[in-house]
């Protein structure tokens, strides 16, 4: 790292999905990345009881305006989504960069097949800040 580059003052995380049990659908916090050049999604499984059936698919959502959101292209995203199944490794962390230009992300949980449900939390780490200490 450079002389004089403060990382932890480059960077805020926020939650879009807080780590909670999961048995449907659910969708995450907003998160303005105004101020920011980059963000990246971070994923952690806490458990899953469910079924070998039981399925939690995460995609990320982009919105220019906090009210519409769509999914984010593949092409925009750098590493791909999790799904979270029985067979998810307890504990696993994954991360995505996120390449797009939207102002706003948020997590979307999309459960098939709801048994017991699943534990698991998404977050966005925003870097790049414009502006320093964030």
């Amino acid at each position: 790292m450079p002389h004089g580059v403060n990382r932890q003052s480059d960077i805020s995380a926020a939650h879009s999905l807080h780590p909670r049990l999961r048995t449907a659908n659910d969708t995450g916090s907003s998160v303005d990345l105004l101020n920011y050049f980059r963000a990246t999604i971070v994923t952690h499984v806490g458990g899953i009881s469910g079924s070998t059936t039981e399925t939690h698919a995460l995609r990320v959502e982009e919105s220019t305006d906090n009210t519409t959101f769509t999914t984010v292209a593949a092409g925009d995203l750098n590493g791909t989504m999790p799904s979270i199944t029985s067979q998810s490794t307890i504990g696993s962390i994954s991360d995505v960069e996120y390449l797009g230009g939207s102002r706003y992300l948020r997590v979307y949980a999309s459960v098939s097949s709801p048994t017991s449900g699943a534990i698991y939390s998404a977050h966005v780490v925003r870097g790049g800040a414009r502006t320093n200490p964030v």
